[in-house]
């Protein structure tokens, strides 16, 4: 005969009431110490139905996760004989369970005939159930879902220490949930920090890990990430007959996907300066690329130049990157976009601009809106013109990159809420 729910294993439906308070006691402190025993989500779940079954001795339990706003979906479902039931194919009494979670405590419903069990809903009666109880699952006013419990032969009428004793069951079950799903969402933050990291590192593998040394001409740079991943990037690519490709980009935004769309711009651009190193051409072809590879929203602008050191003759292209400056004799000046931003979606020709017959000692410097865009406490950015009066005091590449980042952090206050980069390039005599 099966044992009718609530009813304890080894007692009788006529022990006395003290009998009945001490074997509910233990029956509790039981599950409490099985639920506190592990932090494993997977395990709490299925401890919490293996406990509900065995003090309820219903046929079915359902362990639904959600609340009354966004619903509830059956996370694990268990017979009473311990076999599991499909939980996206079981179907429930969702009356019963919107009942509790609104109330916020245990429901009951016990019906002898189909026409109560039509009273009392219409998936009652459709489930043809005799027997049903839903305790709703709260941890410190939110609701994490409910433990639910049927059965298609009514069992018993349920007492008030019956209600009692599993909405003491579900409260610890919450806690349980609750310190499962904290230490979860913990490791979750943990690994994606390691990879975070990982990831950082492979991004800063891609950098120039220092200046090339190329004949007549001065290099330096230096990228500074706001967070564990940046959407900046710049490079220096020395080609065969000692010319000097360069380039500085900031792609839209932060994090892994602009980090991703950097990485693949370095690689094409590396793969093209060998075939045709010609800035117009290669932004070009990068621009075709980006439309029929990145989504809509996602555009980089990047400044490409091609130095040129033994004629200190300068050619360059630049799709949206307004912050190139060139430096020469106390003075400074900034060179003009040439297109859009890499990726928009627009026909775009960029063409290639030439500056011939460079006097020795001008400086190209070319950074991210990170730099001018910066801004302190009192909400002032730092400027052009501030760039502009450090970068004309002179000095050499390396001291007029290290200087701006210098500069542009005293200013902030050595706040960060993007990332900077700054490279320089200087023609020689």
């Amino acid at each position: 005969m099966t044992p009718p729910m609530f009813q304890r294993p080894g007692k009788s439906s006529n022990d006395s009431g003290s009998s009945d308070h001490e074997g509910r006691n233990r029956i509790l402190l039981e599950a409490m110490a099985d639920l506190s025993a592990t932090l494993d989500l997977d395990q709490v779940l299925d401890r919490i139905l293996a406990r509900s079954l065995e003090l309820s001795g219903a046929e079915r339990a359902l362990l639904l996760l959600g609340d009354a706003q966004r619903g509830v979906q059956a996370r694990q479902a268990k017979r009473a004989d311990g076999r599991e039931i499909q939980a996206e194919e079981v179907a429930f009494s969702t009356t019963m369970v919107k009942r509790a979670l609104k109330d916020g405590h245990p429901i009951t419903e016990e019906m002898d005939s189909d026409s109560e069990a039509l009273a009392a809903s219409q998936s009652v009666f459709e489930l043809r159930l005799r027997s049903v109880m839903c305790a709703p699952m709260s941890f410190r006013g939110e609701v994490l879902g409910a433990i639910y419990l049927d059965s298609k032969v009514h069992r018993k009428t349920f007492a008030k220490a019956d209600r009692e004793l599993f909405e003491a069951l579900a409260r610890q079950a919450a806690i349980a949930l609750k310190n499962a799903r904290l230490l979860q969402q913990a490791e979750e933050r943990a690994r994606m920090k390691a990879e975070l990291t990982l990831a950082a590192e492979i991004q800063g593998d891609l950098l120039p890990a220092e200046a090339p040394r190329v004949p007549g001409l001065e290099i330096a740079g230096r990228c500074l990430p706001c967070e564990e991943l940046s959407g900046d990037t710049f490079d220096f690519v020395v080609l065969e007959d000692g010319r000097l490709l360069l380039y500085v980009a900031d792609v839209t935004g932060h994090g892994v996907g602009p980090a991703l769309l950097a990485a693949e711009v370095r690689g094409e651009i590396r793969a093209l300066a060998g075939i045709e190193p010609d800035p117009g051409a290669i932004l070009r072809r990068v621009h075709e690329n980006l439309r029929q590879t990145v989504d809509p929203g996602r555009f980089l602008t990047l400044f490409l130049a091609l130095l040129e050191p033994q004629s200190r003759r300068l050619r360059f292209a630049s799709a949206g990157h307004s912050e190139v400056l060139l430096l020469n004799q106390g003075e400074g000046r900034f060179l003009g976009n040439t297109g859009p931003p890499l990726g928009v979606d627009v026909d775009v020709e960029h063409q290639t601009q030439e500056l011939a017959d460079l006097a020795p000692g001008t400086v190209l410097v070319a950074f991210s809106d990170g730099l001018v865009e910066a801004r302190n406490a009192d909400g002032e950015c730092f400027g052009q013109d501030r760039l502009i009066a450090y970068a004309v005091q002179g000095g050499n590449s390396e001291r007029i990159v290290t200087g701006i980042l210098e500069e542009v952090d005293a200013f902030t206050g050595g706040t960060r809420d993007d990332d900077r980069t700054v490279i320089a390039a200087t023609f020689q005599a």
